[in-house]
């Protein structure tokens, strides 16, 4: 039912936890996985703060070195 596009610079791939690790692709992909399936039932705003919080809650306040931008456009169900 409808589509969910989410897009992100690599800044969030490179956000970088105290001990110099990157979040990385492999948990951004974990992340989106876990969005799709709330994505049917909830709208972007809660699918964007949800990834904020991920990278917020990995990085655990280290200074961010590059910027962290987050899209996410939805397209509800067409009616039949």
């Amino acid at each position: 039912p409808g589509e969910t596009l989410c897009v992100v610079t690599d800044g969030i791939t490179e956000a970088m936890n105290g001990e110099g690790e990157l979040y990385g692709t492999a948990r951004l992909e974990t992340a989106f996985r876990a969005m799709g399936n709330m994505a049917a039932n909830t709208g972007a705003d809660a699918l964007l703060h949800r990834l904020r919080e991920d990278v917020a809650r990995y990085v655990d306040g280290a200074e961010a070195s590059d910027d962290l931008t987050l899209l996410v456009i939805q397209r509800p169900a067409m009616a039949q």
